[in-house]
């Protein structure tokens, strides 16, 4: 029974970020970055319809556009956008 109700999945992924046109600054416009994700999906279900999930990941850069290379030169707030840690927690519904 615990193996139906418990359950960890290894995770791998890419992320695509692709920034767009904010306000006056048009060298945004068409910058992006992406990324592998590798991390692990623990899931625990407290019914059979109903669960919880929690996938801790990190992501390593794998390409960055011109653009948003220079931008992150200009603008410290996305320097190391598409890089690092992160974990999302969900609340899983099945049928």
């Amino acid at each position: 029974i615990v193996g139906t109700r418990f359950k960890i999945t290894p995770q791998l992924g890419y992320r695509f970020t692709k920034l767009s046109e904010d306000g006056s600054d048009y060298r945004i416009n068409g910058a992006n970055c992406s990324s592998m994700t590798v991390g692990a999906r623990a899931y625990c279900a407290f019914s059979s319809h109903f669960g919880i999930s929690l996938t801790p990941e990190y992501a390593i850069g794998i390409s960055k556009s011109d653009g948003f290379q220079t931008l992150s030169e200009v603008t410290s707030k996305i320097k190391n956008m598409g890089e690092g840690f992160n974990a999302k927690l969900s609340l899983v519904l099945t049928f």
